[in-house]
């Protein structure tokens, strides 16, 4: 399994993480004996990085990681684990959870430690109640050994995060091909961490799933250029081959899974330069589908009058027509999204038309975009009853 040495924490690593997210599930719970047989292999193959979060799996992930974990040596694994951002209104109700994620876990200490999903608002929130000042303390105590915290808004408010509070111990960023360069700005915020030496945790290098399962006219642009070359390897080596990532997390929910993601890393290899013009052809071809072009702005979102969020739905429906991915579809809309901001409350009255600079027809893109996104989530619907 490929190491890497983190100097400015004074520890090796493997490059590939397991995150403890998408376990195989029976039941709306955990399957345990398959997700145990995923985690050992995953340790056996070398693997010593692994991630939960609070909310994970209802809250059943934790446990179920450590438990598998119990049975190795401590010293050989890292654990990863995440202060929830919930409706909590004090430090008090934070040392609380903290107290109950130690139960969960049955361990002494945590090896790397995150705030979870920060943003702009919820890093303003935390500053005012005293958490990342408590975040210290636990470090301090030697309940956890680095402070960090996952990210998930522009590269303006990263910077402002790191402005606040330079000496970070690392960060976990979504990375890979299509992010990039894409609205989520992800390769600014790999180059302000780089730039800054924070160490770097990946997560999302195969977006949710969709690069490893992409729409057929891009499947056959790898099979056609690179013969035995899977669209999932491609993705994981591509965010591999950056040279100041440490960590690549993968969420397998099958053992085939994540004996496909350990063998890249057992024994990888850098991108070559026809695969790197082979991923441009495929964002090419992506980029050539029919999409509203939104720039996110949110000009629109103050105009409407029904409190519609507008780029947010338009983001949902240009994903759909560019990875075919009704599960996803279905998932963001109705997690994601309260029902007052969907499309379907759109009265036409025209109040965004005049706020939008792209001079985007909004009401009539509205249309086809809940046309479209009810669409999936029927088709979604349907298979998850099957």
């Amino acid at each position: 399994m490929l190491k890497r040495e983190i100097p400015s924490l004074g520890v090796t690593v493997s490059r590939l993480g397991f995150g403890a997210m998408r376990m195989p599930e029976r039941d709306g719970k955990i399957e345990r004996v398959e997700a145990t047989r995923m985690i050992a292999h995953m340790f056996e193959a070398g693997v010593t990085y692994f991630d939960t979060a609070y909310p994970y799996h209802n809250g059943e992930s934790e446990e179920m990681l450590a438990g598998a974990l119990r049975r190795f040596p401590r010293e050989r694994f890292f654990l990863a684990d995440k202060l929830p951002f919930l409706e909590y209104k004090s430090e008090a109700d934070y040392k609380a959870v903290t107290e109950e994620q130690f139960s969960r876990l049955g361990m002494d200490y945590i090896d790397f430690h995150l705030l979870h999903a920060m943003n702009a608002k919820r890093w303003k929130f935390f500053k005012e109640i005293g958490v990342p000042q408590y975040q210290q303390e636990l470090k301090r105590q030697g309940r956890i050994r680095f402070a960090g915290f996952s990210f998930h808004d522009s590269p303006e408010a990263l910077e402002q995060i790191l402005n606040d509070q330079p000496d970070w111990d690392f960060v976990q960023i979504q990375l890979n091909y299509f992010d990039w360069a894409s609205s989520l700005r992800s390769g600014e915020l790999y180059n302000m961490l780089a730039d800054r030496g924070i160490p770097i945790i990946v997560m999302e290098p195969l977006r949710g799933g969709m690069l490893a399962s992409l729409p057929p006219y891009a499947q056959d642009i790898i099979a056609t250029r690179l013969p035995g070359v899977t669209p999932a390897s491609l993705a994981y080596r591509w965010v591999g081959s950056l040279p100041y990532v440490d960590v690549i997390l993968t969420g397998a929910s099958t053992i085939a899974q994540a004996k496909e993601n350990t063998a890249v890393f057992e024994d990888f290899s850098p991108l070559t330069q026809k695969e790197y013009d082979v991923i441009d052809e495929v964002l090419a071809a992506i980029a050539a589908k029919p999409s509203v072009p939104c720039t996110g702005c949110r000009y629109c979102v103050s105009a409407c009058p029904q409190g519609i969020n507008i780029p947010q739905v338009f983001y949902i429906y240009n994903e759909q027509g560019k990875f075919d991915c009704d599960g996803t579809t279905h998932w963001r809309y109705l997690n994601e999204m309260k029902p007052q901001e969907r499309a379907e409350n759109c009265i036409e009255c025209g109040a965004c038309v005049s706020q939008c600079p792209q001079k985007i027809d909004i009401p009539e893109e509205l249309k086809v975009a809940r046309k479209t996104i009810g669409e999936a989530c029927k088709r979604a619907a349907a298979a998850e009853s099957k």
